[in-house]
Formats: structure tokens, C-alpha cells, sequence
């Protein structure tokens, strides 16, 4: 049964943080926890990202326990804090792991976990990084800085929920597991902006500087902005900046032993633009 903390039809509604909520949840004999607060919701303050991912995964661990169940999915994150280029950011990632290593202590002895540390999502109701670009090449928006040769670790969402469902199906289960999951092909950032612009019929810009030059740019104009008080166009830069890092895939892909569960980038991104038109977002 999915878990919300508002009503919504056909879902149990529990705040996760509560113990006594999640106590009356309805019965469920294993649990995939991919509820999270991440750096998108604007949030500034470590204590709740400490609030929302690790107290969350404690209270769910204790419960799991006391229900005796088999198997606990955590989707975590690939990203490293120190690989982050603000403060929520840093926040995010260090809490996901933090809730990952309580985890795997209150899950000792007494049941499975299997940790999937995901790359970047994509796909239909993602509101992220891959929507935003979406948004603004659709529009007539986004300049491509740099040669665009960076790499972009990326996973379609849908490949992701196929690969949890099919383990719970199958009843596969050890002790503790913990493993990278991103597409099958590591995406060079031309790669991602052209499967972009064939899905929404519109070709962006590009402003062909070396990416050092760009970045460096780019962070100089984030931290005028910053001393200026200029939040927006912090935040603008800010993203700008991210869009240019190089972001490679880390770690073994559980993804590869599920092949049939995968999606082309073309494609992926192809159900994400239709998503975001049927739901009136461009």
C-alpha cells in the first residue's frame, strides 16, 4: 500500500516521522522507503533534512522489525556531499547516507536490506533537473554552454520501479546489499540535450566557450548575486552551473542484470515530454 502524508485516493496517509502513524499502517510484510526531502523543495535547513530522511528510515526500520519483515528497499542517492555545490545539497546527500548507515544497523539479523543508490531521475512525473531542461528548451529558454562533452549519470524512474518490483515478486532476499542503479549507457550531456530537443521539436541554442571558462564564470556571478541578496538569479546561475558539471557514474549497476527492464534515453525522455504535456507543464 503506498504511503502519503495527505489523503489521496487508494493510499494509507501516515507521517513517516510519527511512530504511532505508522504503527496503524495496514498490514505489509516487506518495505520500499523512496520517500525523501531533496534540495528542489528550497528547504535551508540541515535539521529537517535530518528530520525527513533519517528519522523516517528509523521509525520504518523499527516498525519493519517489529512486524518481522523480510526484505527493506532504501533508494538512496549516488551523489557524495563533497560533490555538491550548496549547502542543501550537501544536507541531502549526507542525510541519505546517514539514514543508510542507521539502516543498515537497525536492520542487522533482522532483515534483508537492499540499499539501490540511484543516479539522477527522468521521466514521466519528475519535477527535477531533467524537467526543468525540458521546460526551458521548450520554450526557447536554454543556451548549451560549453563544448557539452560532460557526463550526465542519469536513470529512467520507470527502469527503477520495475527493478524493485520485480525483487519483491520474486522473493529474493539476503542480508545486506548495496548497489548502484543507473541507465545502462553513461549519457554525454549533447546527448542528453538532443534526445531533449527531438522529444519537444525545438532546437536550442548554443554558445560554444570552453567549459572551464563557463563554470568559472558562472560561480563568479553566483557569488556576486549571493552578496547582492539577487536569491533568483543565485538560484539561475546556480543550476547553470550544475548543468555543466561532469557527472559520471559510480559503482557496480544493478540495472545490468536486469536488462529487460531498461529504456533508451530516446525514449525515456520521449515519455517524460508527453508527461509534461498532457499534465500542462509545457
Amino acid at each position: 500500500v503506498p504511503v502519503s502524508r495527505e489523503p489521496r485516493a487508494g493510499w494509507a496517509t501516515a507521517d513517516l516521522r510519527d511512530a504511532s502513524a505508522v504503527a496503524g499502517l495496514p498490514p505489509f510484510d516487506a518495505v520500499v522507503h523512496c520517500a525523501a526531502l531533496t534540495p528542489r523543495s528550497g528547504e535551508l535547513d540541515r535539521a529537517a533534512y535530518e528530520s525527513a530522511n533519517v528519522e523516517t528510515t528509523r521509525v520504518l526500520a523499527a516498525e519493519a522489525a517489529r512486524r518481522r519483515v523480510q526484505r527493506f528497499v532504501f533508494v538512496s542517492t549516488m551523489g557524495r556531499p563533497e560533490q555538491q555545490d550548496d549547502r542543501p545539497g550537501e544536507y541531502y546527500v549526507a542525510s541519505k547516507r546517514e539514514a543508510e548507515r542507521r539502516l543498515t544497523e537497525d536492520g542487522a539479523g533482522r532483515f534483508a536490506v537492499w540499499i539501490l543508490r540511484a543516479a539522477s531521475l527522468y521521466g514521466e512525473y519528475d519535477r527535477g533537473s531533467m524537467a526543468t531542461l525540458i521546460g526551458a528548451v521548450a520554450r526557447g529558454r536554454f543556451i548549451a554552454i560549453g563544448d557539452l562533452r560532460h557526463r550526465k549519470c542519469l536513470l529512467y524512474a520507470g527502469s527503477l520501479g520495475a527493478i524493485i518490483a520485480s525483487e519483491i515478486e520474486t522473493g529474493a532476499s539476503v542480508g545486506l546489499r548495496t548497489e548502484a542503479v543507473h541507465d545502462l549507457e553513461v549519457h554525454r550531456f549533447s546527448d542528453v540535450l538532443s534526445a531533449v530537443e527531438r522529444a519537444v521539436g525545438r532546437r536550442a541554442a548554443r554558445l560554444p566557450v570552453p567549459a572551464a571558462i563557463a563554470r568559472a564564470g558562472l560561480r563568479a556571478g553566483r557569488a556576486t548575486a549571493d552578496v547582492a541578496g539577487m536569491h533568483r538569479a543565485a538560484r539561475v546561475l546556480g543550476a547553470a552551473s550544475v548543468a555543466l558539471r561532469d557527472v559520471p557514474c559510480d559503482g557496480d549497476n544493478a540495472l545490468e542484470r536486469a536488462k529487460g527492464h531498461a529504456v533508451e534515453l530516446d525514449e525515456g525522455v520521449r515519455r517524460e515530454v508527453a508527461w509534461l504535456r498532457s499534465d500542462g507543464r509545457i
